[in-house]
């Protein structure tokens, strides 16, 4: 899905419209995709295949476990403080995850104050989206990819991300039909609303 103005549709609306990197996520694999279409940085657009392992180590994890101990601990009307909590911990994970990515991406550590989030598309490879046909899949990710990549760039990392999600294919059973609109629209909270930047993506 998009993060901030322009949200994605339904399953007939899979451009990445308003947004500068999107995430394609696997849940079964041991690998990601990432388009990094931001404007006016070296060497872009591209896009990279990630290890998940590789990405989220020790760094990411660390992180997280101290703002988290952070929360905790802060001064605050103790049932106001935990019910806050779970939104709290989503906004880290989805803080800490977005920045490690971009460390891979750039190469070296990146710190990301309030307001430098960019606007993150996430592309959960599941369910109905495994039942189309390869030429039905190809056809909706050269859409959804179309206005970041181009030429020899798009036609490659649509070859991988088919390839990865006929992998994830063997790796399930597939799921609910409703599911891929739920994730789309954002109103599953179980993967997609980790990547949203946006409203809460940063802890105050």
């Amino acid at each position: 899905m998009v993060s901030g103005p322009g949200e994605l549709g339904d399953m007939g609306d899979l451009s990445t419209r308003g947004a500068e990197i999107s995430l394609c996520i696997f849940p079964h694999l041991e690998e990601l995709v990432v388009v990094d279409g931001r404007a006016g940085l070296p060497g872009r657009p591209i896009f990279e295949v990630m290890q998940v392992d590789d990405v989220f180590g020790d760094r990411f994890f660390d992180g997280v476990q101290s703002d988290f101990g952070d929360l905790l601990r802060r001064d605050e009307r103790p049932f106001l403080k935990m019910l806050a909590l779970p939104q709290e911990l989503e906004g880290l994970i989805r803080m800490h995850g977005l920045r490690a990515i971009l460390s891979r991406l750039n190469g070296e550590p990146v710190s990301m104050r309030d307001g430098e989030m960019p606007n993150v598309a996430v592309l959960i490879l599941t369910g109905p989206f495994l039942t189309l046909d390869a030429e039905g899949l190809r056809k909706s990710l050269t859409e959804m990819f179309g206005s970041q990549l181009q030429g020899q760039h798009l036609v490659d990392c649509v070859d991988i991300v088919s390839g990865l999600a006929e992998e994830e294919r063997q790796a399930t059973s597939g799921g609910r039909p409703s599911e891929l609109t739920s994730l789309i629209r954002g109103d599953d909270t179980h993967y997609a609303t980790l990547w949203q930047s946006g409203e809460g993506a940063s802890p105050e």
